[in-house]
């Protein structure tokens, strides 16, 4: 006979058990037009990647591969090239039926004097499908190239 304890510990561990834990299962483009002093606009396109997703980037100056668990019980993680541990993560929308979001971001002009140019920024795109239809939730994730942007 299987304890309430057992059965809490069996039941946590498939609550949310991830369905997909894919990489570089979508394409990631971003595009930086103008300078710091001008501000500009940044691009970013994600394509195929899950349809009806969740989409977060993340943002960081710096690679190192870096995992954050994705369930209750820390079993099933979600990897990045980002260092996610000095980076954003940012929710930039929700993707179509096709699994794709275009997004275009005016930057303000930034300030004088600032010694950013020349650095280098790298996005990655996760995307995030948590489905509670069925009698187990499940989450879907999908994760993006890097792309890498230098600053003008």
């Amino acid at each position: 006979m299987i304890s309430h304890l057992a059965k809490a510990l069996l039941l946590s561990q498939v609550i949310l058990t991830p369905t997909s834990l894919a990489q570089d299962c979508s394409a990631l483009a971003v595009d930086h037009q103008g300078t710091i002093a001008d501000g500009g606009t940044l691009s970013i396109d994600v394509s195929d990647g899950s349809p009806d997703a969740i989409v977060l980037m993340a943002v960081g100056r710096e690679l190192a591969q870096t995992c954050v668990p994705v369930d209750p019980m820390g079993m099933n993680e979600v990897c990045v090239d980002v260092d996610l541990t000095q980076a954003l993560v940012l929710p930039v929308g929700a993707s179509d039926a096709m699994g794709d979001l275009s997004l275009v971001i005016e930057l303000p002009p930034g300030p004088s004097g600032v010694m950013i140019e020349g650095q280098e920024l790298h996005f990655q795109a996760v995307s995030l499908v948590i489905d509670v239809s069925a009698m187990i939730p499940s989450i879907e994730t999908c994760v993006s190239n890097v792309s890498t942007v230098t600053i003008d």
